[in-house]
């Protein structure tokens, strides 16, 4: 009780100083817990998948990795500069390369700074502009909340009722859930709910994952195209019609001659040029 004001502020600044420490600690605990050179077959079918912005409140490193396997260039935001028309990932929650950024805490995450707040406007014009699919998405993430609602004030600022045919046209994003959770349709209206156990808790998780990563398979063949594979090492011998065994040559020759010449590498179009050599399974790097 006689302690002063300048004795209570120093006892809060040693408190604050002690629970950041804590908290950076734990950070880095966990972002050499996550670090990992392994990734799943679900981050592989992901990763395969033919879009250009994906958006994860993971920590991990999983689903980038992936993407190098597939042979494919991504972009980590805000991490990285997009330098190319590449695939990117918005890691929301921070990066395991980024120890300080990982968010643990509700207080973390309510404390938002501008570079957040400009994170989630990313999120919200995806939703508006974009159907998303939702995978491994549990629907509990309160930045989520205040994005979908901030972006359903914006197209319904009365808060009037739909008829089913207009709510259904606003929906703005599938999720594809392992589990039949009938109350998530009743919470989320604007969204397509696709579970994997349509019944209802009739198949173990595993098994629901299984059918997960058959219906993604699914996903990635519909969503590819027939020349993918062009310029694939992976590809030879029969895997490749007479068509497509004289066009491959004739673009490899290309790229040969491409790869020598500088100055034709400096020309505006070169970017377009490299962004169809990756289109047709080929390496961008020449």
């Amino acid at each position: 009780l006689n302690a002063s004001l300048d004795d209570i502020d120093k006892y809060r600044e040693e408190g604050i100083e002690q629970e950041h420490s804590q908290a950076t600690a734990l950070q880095h605990e966990i972002s050499n817990l996550l670090n990992t050179s392994y990734h799943s077959m679900t981050h592989s079918l992901l990763a395969n998948i033919p879009v250009d912005a994906i958006v994860t409140t993971n920590y991990d490193t999983m689903f980038e990795d992936a993407c190098v396997g597939a042979q494919q260039s991504i972009y980590a935001l805000p991490y990285e500069i997009r330098t190319s028309n590449s695939k990117w990932v918005l890691k929301l929650h921070g990066d395991i390369n980024h120890p300080e950024d990982i968010v643990l805490t509700r207080e973390q995450v309510d404390r938002y700074d501008d570079r957040r707040k400009a994170l989630s406007g990313i999120v919200q014009a995806l939703l508006i502009t974009k159907h998303m699919l939702f995978v491994g998405f549990s629907l509990q993430d309160e930045n989520f909340h205040k994005v979908a609602s901030t972006m359903r004030t914006a197209f319904n600022p009365e808060g009037k009722s739909l008829d089913p045919e207009a709510s259904k046209r606003r929906r703005f994003g599938t999720v594809l859930s392992l589990q039949n959770r009938p109350f998530l349709k009743e919470l989320w209206p604007d969204l397509n709910m696709i579970p994997m156990d349509s019944v209802g808790y009739t198949m173990s998780q595993s098994e629901a994952a299984r059918i997960l990563e058959i219906f993604l398979d699914r996903v990635s063949l519909e969503a590819s195209t027939c020349s993918g594979h062009l310029l694939d090492q992976n590809f030879w011998g029969p895997s490749l019609s007479s068509e497509e065994w004289a066009l491959k040559m004739e673009v490899e020759r290309f790229m040969s001659a491409i790869s020598d010449n500088e100055l034709a590498k400096k020309a505006p179009g070169f970017e377009h040029i490299l962004e169809m050599i990756e289109k047709l399974g080929g390496n961008r790097e020449l």
